[in-house]
């Protein structure tokens, strides 16, 4: 759990995190499953997703706070002291505050990596 305020002023925003993990270990193997969700109020999100009327007349938009949802895999395998392999993959529902932003183009966000990690 997570509760954070952006402290400069800039644009005085607040997020609320909140995520449960599951991780499973067996021989070199490590695999972690998370569900979660991330609050923003509202002007943390028009500060990233609004437009004013100087910006796009005809498409001025100001977003209401949201809370959008996530699930991720990560799987690692340690190949020795130094190198492990890693992948991941995240699915992120966008809170309809973001999604019916004119910038976005999607209502959801897939991210993956895959390659080799080294460890100092």
């Amino acid at each position: 759990l997570q509760a954070l305020h952006e402290l400069t002023d800039y644009y005085d925003g607040d997020e609320v995190r909140v995520a449960l993990s599951k991780t499973i270990t067996f021989d070199r193997n490590e695999v972690k499953l998370t569900l979660g969700a991330n609050w923003q109020s509202a002007r943390s999100l028009d500060y990233f997703y609004g437009l004013r009327a100087n910006e796009a007349p005809a498409q001025e938009y100001r977003p209401s706070s949201g809370a959008s949802t996530l699930m991720r895999f990560d799987w690692s395998y340690q190949l020795d002291e130094h190198w492990s392999l890693r992948f991941f993959t995240s699915y992120r529902r966008l809170s309809s505050a973001i999604a019916d932003s004119p910038l976005t183009t999607s209502d959801n966000v897939v991210t993956a990596f895959a390659g080799g990690v080294y460890h100092f």
